[in-house]
């Protein structure tokens, strides 16, 4: 991991990045279900993930989409790494109880673009995640957790990940995209906007899930806010189509309610090729339409300094399984060196 950090400083030293852009910014999120309402580590229990985003890097090879350059364009690379973690509701069996959820896990990295075209109020974010389902790495560190009481848990350790989705690692490889864009692309950014309103859409194609989404989203209550807010919250604020000086506060309110068609769910329905997981719910239990819910807030100190927190919502997902889950998340972040685009 430490060689991953010195070429990503490398890649500055060698000139690589757009002329005029320079920077970068540093997130850590955590999820987990009991931020959530009427929770005790079932479903989907947790995650952790660390993203590094830079001024986009001059890589062909990359497999992303870019808007072009007839307007303003910016273009921001992100790194990533991090686990997932689902549970059954009980965990204290070793055994497989027959109509629960499987134990499932991901551990992951990924590289990513964000794209942005200031003119038309589109952001495009694309991600690669290569990783593994099956690794014992989750599993470990939440019998760790339960097992040392963190957070006030009481509940017992976990003794079932034996019997997890794709058991000792398997490989999963998974494209996802996402789009957003303002419904009134002409709207210009002031200091303090009550609602802006996105709309949205969403597709991921894998051997780890498979969905196509949509919804719209609420930016509320904007106070030195834009459009980029929940991608690089480090860039300026924009207003009125021209980059901000730095601020001392900004903060958002957002609210995004989205349906999903879930055609493959790997945590839940097994490996695509070749799998020989001991436990799955089968295909016809899966429910392919879900509607989810997200909601939170976005704060930030001087551009420099950046924390989140996400309620999320999900309608059952398996015929028998939890009717509604919710859980929470935070972010923190730190951008020690913004960037900004010479003119």
């Amino acid at each position: 991991m430490k060689q991953f950090f010195l070429y990503l400083l490398l890649l500055h030293s060698v000139n690589i990045l757009p002329q005029g852009r320079s920077g970068f910014q540093a997130l850590l999120t955590t999820e987990n279900d009991f931020l959530g309402i009427h929770n005790k580590d079932e479903n989907y229990t947790g995650a952790v993930k660390f993203e590094l985003l830079t001024p986009e890097i001059k890589w062909k090879w990359l497999p992303f989409y870019k808007f072009k350059n007839e307007s303003p364009v910016f273009n921001i690379q992100r790194f990533g790494f991090g686990g997932t973690a689902y549970t059954p509701q009980d965990i204290a069996a070793s055994e497989i109880v027959k109509g629960d959820r499987p134990y499932a896990s991901l551990l992951f990295v990924s590289v990513g673009n964000i794209s942005y075209d200031r003119s038309r109020g589109l952001i495009l974010q694309s991600d690669l995640v290569v990783g593994s389902i099956g690794s014992p790495g989750p599993g470990n560190a939440q019998a760790y957790v339960h097992r040392n009481h963190w957070f006030g848990s009481e509940r017992p350790e976990p003794e079932g990940w034996d019997n997890q989705i794709g058991f000792n690692g398997s490989l999963i490889v998974n494209y996802n995209t996402r789009m957003q864009g303002l419904i009134t692309p002409q709207q210009s950014f002031s200091n303090f906007q009550c609602v802006v309103p996105y709309w949205t859409a969403k597709a991921d194609i894998g051997n780890y899930m498979i969905n196509l989404q949509g919804g719209f989203k609420l930016d509320l209550f904007n106070y030195n806010s834009s459009i980029l807010q929940d991608y690089a919250v480090s860039f300026p604020a924009l207003t009125e189509n021209r980059e901000t000086p730095k601020k001392n506060i900004r903060f958002n309110f957002f609210v995004e309610p989205s349906f999903r068609i879930a055609a493959y769910n790997a945590t839940l329905e097994g490996l695509l090729f070749n799998d020989r997981s001991v436990y799955t719910i089968s295909h016809q239990d899966v429910n392919r339409l879900l509607f989810e819910v997200n909601g939170g807030i976005n704060f930030i100190a001087g551009d420099f300094f950046y924390a989140k927190y996400s309620f999320y919502g999900r309608s059952q997902e398996y015929r028998g399984g939890k009717s509604f889950h919710t859980w929470g998340g935070i972010t923190i972040g730190f951008s020690p060196s913004k960037w900004y685009t010479k003119r």
